[in-house]
């Protein structure tokens, strides 16, 4: 099967993720490196998740500890992705509490969870036409990215008077995206 069409959601998301960095840029000189740091996180998850479609696709040929490795950066970079973009909501939204203690808390499932990742089994599926990696690492990341992204996306909704424009247009449509293509 043709590579492009294979790594089709990633290109598509790969784009978008530069279009968004380089948005940060022109947007903003100061608050933009939050927001700087959240599109390379994402566009690192993107890459070793190009890289685990061809590892996943090719097990007769690559060593299971390096797949098992590449997987463990790719759900580890995914999380952090949407536990980055959580906290970018939130510290947005309410403002005047200290915003370090909350960080912190708010990164305690993403730590519980690069902690635990390595202890679970990474079983690799045949799809349409490709393989792909399931398991309980990859269901818990998954269940994870989609709770740090849904409720970031529903404070910056209830909270969207509190918001810049410019952020809140920008994180709701990133949000949109990663909802649709996964």
């Amino acid at each position: 099967m043709n590579p492009l069409l294979i790594l089709r959601c990633e290109i598509v998301c790969a784009v978008i993720m530069i279009f968004f960095f380089v948005y940060s840029i022109i947007y903003s000189q100061t608050r933009g490196k939050h927001f700087q740091n959240i599109c390379l996180i994402g566009f690192l998850h993107l890459v070793f998740d190009g890289i685990t479609v061809y590892t996943v696709n090719n097990t007769e040929t690559v060593d299971p500890a390096v797949n098992f490795l590449l997987h463990f950066l790719m759900y580890g970079f995914a999380a952090w992705f949407s536990c980055e973009i959580f906290c970018y909501l939130v510290n947005n939204t309410w403002k005047g509490s200290s915003t370090r203690i909350r960080e912190i808390l708010y990164r305690i499932p993403l730590l519980i969870y690069i902690l635990i990742v390595p202890f679970t089994k990474i079983d690799y599926t045949q799809g349409f036409g490709t393989k792909h990696s399931m398991g309980v690492g990859a269901i818990i990341g998954f269940g994870l990215a989609v709770l740090y992204i849904s409720t970031g996306t529903i404070i910056a909704i209830a909270h969207h008077d509190q918001v810049e424009k410019g952020i809140l247009t920008a994180l709701l449509q990133m949000n949109f995206c990663m909802i649709i293509t996964r």
